[in-house]
């Protein structure tokens, strides 16, 4: 049993921290030594020490490493080149050490795989039992940041690697504040024949107060040969409406569980060499950013009339103070701006019967498309 205060990802394949120390030292050994385990290496330049069954590993303040003891168990004290390690730890018949760059390097016995590390230069700490091997990583992390009225990015901070073939993830919602689930490829999905899957409405039994939930899946390349280097990525789309009763301000909680279909969808992501690793969640939340409101109805009075495409011009071409509060209801034709075609368009409608004002309309509504304009109020459909 691990129970870890530090945040960080126990990546499988006790816990132990290093600091090395500022100053250099000898070593010194006692007890048993028919193996020559206790026949230390000689000099006053080594920062740390660990000891396995029969030899023992010291890191020196160059960087580089020493060994001694038995070396016909595994090959123990066949050393890795370098002088850029950091950190080490001596297992029954197996080493580890830590590499300047993060990644993790291991050597001896392995045939149960507690030599073979994974990828990636994430790592801060190690620890070693007698067939198995433990270290601690910089996780791989999952995030749903809002960037706009009615979307959403997931974003996967891989900075410290791997690079990565695909993901899964799952989160729970609030169904009265977000409807209409929509995901598609975001802006740094990497090139390729890569697809998205994803299942919105499902049952979250995990999280009572958000009833509903979506798992999501994504893969770069079905030939598996595209990858998403380290770094920090926004992967995914996320697009929504808002909920039957929603009003602005209203928000919902996103959170991340491991509860949704069966079997469960872990929040994950699957490196090159098609291991899966963990990803640690930070939860969040999407809010309805805009007002209900009544396209074409202009001047907040409850009523469409002359005053309403007189608000327009006034606001186009007398007093820019005098522009409605809510921009979307004066954005007739909806094009994402407010010009001179749209008073032409209400007049055109109300008076020479062409078509009526684009959704929402005649009912109060939020703008479907989220073009930008904003409606901060007032508006006649009140604080929703």
């Amino acid at each position: 049993m691990f129970r870890l205060f530090l945040l960080g990802l126990v990546v499988t394949w006790m816990v132990f921290e290093y600091e090395v120390p500022a100053a250099a030292d000898a070593i010194v050994g006692w007890g048993g030594n028919d193996r020559g385990q206790i026949d230390v290496p000689p000099g006053c330049d080594f920062v740390a020490i660990s000891a396995g069954a029969c030899h023992g590993i010291a890191l020196k303040s160059d960087g580089s490493l020493a060994c001694w003891g038995c070396n016909d168990h595994f090959g123990v004290c066949d050393l890795p080149q370098g002088n850029d390690f950091v950190a080490i730890d001596a297992g029954f018949y197996h080493n580890l050490a830590i590499r300047a760059d993060g990644s993790v390097v291991a050597w001896g016995r392995n045939d149960f795989g507690q030599a073979d590390v994974p990828p990636g230069n994430a790592f801060t700490a190690m620890a070693e039992g007698n067939i198995h091997s433990l270290a601690m990583a910089t996780p791989v992390q999952f995030q749903l940041e809002q960037i706009g009225p009615w979307t959403l990015d997931l974003v996967v901070n891989n900075s410290k690697g791997p690079s990565l073939k695909g993901g899964q993830s799952g989160f729970s919602l609030d169904p009265e504040v977000m409807a209409g689930i929509q995901i598609v490829k975001g802006p740094d999905f990497p090139g390729g024949d890569g697809e998205v899957f994803y299942q919105a409405g499902l049952p979250s039994p995990c999280s009572p107060n958000l009833s509903e939930g979506v798992i999501i899946g994504w893969i770069n390349s079905k030939m598996g040969v595209v990858t998403t280097p380290p770094g920090m990525h926004r992967l995914l789309r996320i697009h929504f409406q808002p909920g039957p009763s929603s009003c602005s301000g209203d928000c919902s909680p996103l959170n991340f569980v491991d509860c949704l279909d069966d079997p469960p969808i872990k929040n994950l992501v699957v490196d090159e060499n098609d291991k899966p690793i963990p990803g640690c969640t930070a939860d969040s939340r999407a809010c309805i950013l805009e007002h209900r409101f009544q396209r074409g109805e202009v001047n907040s009075d409850g009523e469409f009339d002359i005053s309403d495409p007189i608000v327009i011009l006034m606001c186009l071409f007398v007093d820019r103070s005098r522009c409605p509060g809510c921009n979307e209801a004066a954005d007739v034709d909806d094009n994402g701006a407010i010009e001179i075609a749209d008073p032409i368009y209400w007049l055109m409608w109300r008076f020479l019967g062409e078509a009526p004002p684009l959704s929402p309309f005649p009912s109060c509504g939020f703008d479907p498309d989220g073009d930008g304009l904003g409606c901060d109020g007032p508006s006649f459909c009140g604080g929703c």
